[in-house]
C-alpha cells in the first residue's frame, strides 16, 4: 500500500533521509541536488553550491513552508518524490515557458520524479502525479506544466549509458504526462513543453 503526502515541515526528515540514502543509489553524480536545481536561476550561483549547502537550503525551506512537493511512502518509509510546486518557485524551469500562448497565471510545475530503484515500474510516479494534480486543482492552480524529454536520450547523455536508463526520464516520462491529459504546447531542444488546464 503506497501513501502519498504533500511535503510539509514535519516531513523534512523523511525528505532528507530519502535523498541522503535512497533517491540516487544508482546515480551518485546527482545526489547533491536535493531537488533545488530548478529553484536556482543562475548557472554561476548553482556551480558554486556544494551538496551540503543544497541540503541545508532544502532543509530550511521545507521547515519554513517555502518548498513544496510530494513524497510516496511504503510502510512508513519515503520511497518516491515528485517536485511539484508553484511555477514561480522554479525560475530556471519557468524561462522555458515564456513563449507559450497559454496564460501561466497560477501555474503549477512538475520538474522531477525520483523513485527508489527497487520500487520503479510499479506505478509510483503515476500515483504521485495524480495526487499532485488533484491537490494543485484543490489549491486553486489554473494550469499545470511540465518539460519531459522528447526522445530516448537527453542531449549530451553519455553514449555508453543504455538509452532505456531511468536518468533520461527524471523530468517524468513523456507518456506519463500524455496519459494524464497534458497537451504539447511547444518544444525546447530535446524536451517537450506540456500543459494541462486544471480549472475552466
Amino acid at each position: 500500500m503506497i501513501e502519498i503526502k504533500r511535503l510539509e515541515p514535519q516531513l523534512a526528515d523523511d525528505f532528507l533521509n530519502f535523498f541522503d540514502s535512497r533517491a540516487f543509489s544508482d546515480n551518485s553524480d546527482w545526489s547533491g541536488c536535493y531537488c533545488l536545481f530548478n529553484r536556482i536561476p543562475d548557472d554561476d550561483e548553482w556551480d558554486k553550491r556544494s551538496p551540503g549547502m543544497n541540503r541545508d537550503t532544502a532543509d530550511t525551506a521545507i521547515r519554513s513552508g517555502k518548498m513544496s512537493g510530494y513524497l510516496a511512502f511504503f510502510e512508513g518509509k519515503a520511497i518516491g518524490w515528485c517536485n511539484g510546486d508553484n511555477l514561480d518557485q522554479m525560475p530556471r524551469l519557468k524561462k522555458f515557458f515564456n513563449g507559450v500562448t497559454i496564460d501561466l497565471t497560477k501555474a503549477f510545475a512538475f520538474s522531477c520524479f525520483l523513485v527508489e530503484r527497487s520500487f520503479r515500474q510499479q506505478g509510483i510516479a503515476t500515483a504521485l502525479l495524480d495526487f499532485a494534480l488533484a491537490d494543485a486543482k484543490n489549491r486553486g492552480f489554473r494550469v499545470a506544466v511540465a518539460r519531459p524529454a522528447a526522445g530516448p536520450r537527453l542531449a549530451g547523455a553519455d553514449p555508453n549509458v543504455p538509452s532505456g536508463w531511468e536518468q533520461r526520464n527524471y523530468h517524468g516520462p513523456l507518456a506519463l504526462y500524455q496519459k494524464a491529459g497534458f497537451c504539447e504546447a511547444g518544444k525546447s531542444g530535446d524536451f517537450i513543453l506540456m500543459t494541462k488546464i486544471l480549472t475552466h
